[in-house]
């Protein structure tokens, strides 16, 4: 089928990228038909793929590093990132059509491990597909965002992140000949930031994700809403 999303490179005039870019074309579109049935869905979307100029450091929210980050259309996130970065969306043509906007850190488009980078882009692409399939929980799941954020609780328990996780990791053992390579690579991640909390936090909590288990979104989003929506409002 005809793809309507789109894959875009930041021009690079610095470093030769072409090969690399070419490499991580071929990872995505890999990435994308590793969804299996939803792949059809994503495929649909105006959806853009841009790896961008932006490294990790820059990219960050909440004194956190961010290899990617998912841009919609319409909310104020959107509206302060576009603003933001005005002197990239000015060389990527059409812009204004796409609806969604993945915007991929330089540090993904130069890494060399791929299991790392599937972690990143296929768990962009499940917020892509959570905003479609589960209505009416952007919003709350925004504010229960920032106010663990606020609170330095780990926001990797928060159901949305939680769900994204899980799919990237699926999707990482649905492209590995073997489950323990990616299983070594998550061990290797949890050894290597032992000290970090804020990469601890993650690596932990994707070794503990059970791929396999049945996850209701929506109402995760929910029982955790009236958990601390009076918390929130104050």
């Amino acid at each position: 089928m005809k793809h309507c999303c789109e894959i875009i490179f930041f021009p690079n005039e610095v470093i030769n990228t072409i090969n690399k870019d070419k490499d991580n074309e071929r990872i995505v579109n890999e990435i994308i038909d590793k969804f299996e049935n939803e792949s059809d869905i994503l495929k649909k979307q105006k959806l853009l793929i841009y790896f961008g100029s932006l490294n990790k450091n820059s990219l960050a929210s909440f004194r956190n590093e961010d290899l990617g980050r998912l841009y919609i259309k319409g909310t104020s996130e959107y509206e302060v990132f576009i603003k933001r970065i005005n002197f990239e969306v000015k060389q990527i043509p059409n812009f204004k059509t796409f609806r969604y906007f993945i915007y991929l850190s330089s540090n993904i488009r130069e890494c060399e491990n791929n299991i790392f980078k599937i972690f990143t882009i296929a768990h962009e692409l499940q917020h892509v597909l959570q905003f479609i399939n589960v209505k009416n929980i952007h919003k709350k799941h925004s504010d229960l965002f920032r106010y663990f954020c606020s609170k330095e609780l780990n926001r990797f328990n928060l159901p949305k992140e939680h769900d994204a996780l899980k799919k990237s990791k699926l999707i990482n053992y649905r492209i590995s000949d073997k489950r323990k390579k990616v299983d070594d690579f998550i061990n290797e991640e949890i050894n290597r930031y032992n000290k970090d909390t804020y990469k601890s936090q993650y690596w932990q909590k994707v070794k503990a994700i059970d791929v396999d288990e049945d996850y209701d979104l929506a109402k995760e989003v929910e029982n955790l809403w009236k958990k601390y929506k009076k918390n929130i409002e104050k």
